[in-house]
């Protein structure tokens, strides 16, 4: 089985909270480094996903209470900043929360065709009230799926070199009783 997730994706974006003390050529030229597809000629960012995300990340960090200023440095950069802008929007957006967001631009937002804004609105409350599993939920479940399994705990923890709970087969669970 294979590593969950890219290696370098992850070393960098442990890097990128000490690389925003850098000017921000600094930053595009480490950003640019991570670039393993051969992109060097594209001008900005290129659309491969280390890239876009990291410049995304590090264009809302720069700017995490103003959604417009993280924007704006997500495209000031060139290349693909459909990707950048997209990304940068969406997570500053989360952030500062639909009423915050400039008007103007939202009321704009459509799905090209069928969804307007008042439709994508009710939609983004119908997911933000379904309810979120808690803590307890997890945990509870988490215990059923073990002592069924007869698996001892501290042997999925992936922090002791175990699989994460979610990687217990379920075609291994019996029924009680």
């Amino acid at each position: 089985m294979g590593t969950p997730y890219d290696a370098l994706m992850a070393a960098a974006l442990e890097k990128l909270p000490a690389w925003m003390h850098h000017s921000e050529p600094a930053i595009l030229e480490r950003v640019r480094a991570t670039n393993r597809e051969g992109a060097q000629n594209w001008s900005g960012i290129s659309p491969f996903v280390t890239e876009s995300v990291l410049w995304s990340v590090y264009s809302f960090l720069a700017s995490p209470d103003d959604y417009w200023k993280a924007l704006c440095k997500a495209l000031a950069v060139g290349g693909d900043v459909d990707t950048t802008g997209a990304m940068t929007g969406a997570i500053a957006g989360a952030r500062s929360g639909l009423a915050n967001l400039p008007q103007e631009f939202a009321c704009r937002v459509t799905d090209q065709g069928t969804w307007g804004y008042s439709e994508l609105v009710g939609l983004g409350r119908k997911l933000a009230s379904i309810r979120r599993r808690t803590v307890r939920d997890w945990q509870v479940e988490t215990e059923t799926r073990l002592s069924v399994c007869g698996i001892d705990q501290c042997s999925i923890d992936p922090r002791n070199g175990g699989p994460s709970v979610d990687e217990v087969p379920t075609s291994q669970l019996r029924q009680k009783g």
